[in-house]
């Protein structure tokens, strides 16, 4: 998954994590995939975006 500022955000998916690298300060999407973890949740709180990455800790990560 590599990002990319000027990359189109993946459609419909909204992102608000602000420090997450792959959003465009938008509240969009612009990995080339996500996954969704764990298998299972009770409610918002209980899923993650198993492609978050730490945009502050990881300048040459891609």
């Amino acid at each position: 998954m590599r990002p990319n500022e000027n990359r189109e955000a993946l459609r419909d998916v909204r992102c608000s994590v602000k420090n997450c690298h792959f959003n465009n300060c938008s509240g969009k999407c612009t990995a080339e995939e996500i996954e969704v973890s764990p298998c299972s949740g009770s409610g918002c709180e209980g899923t993650l975006c198993a492609t978050f990455v730490d945009k502050d800790k990881c300048d040459s990560c891609f």
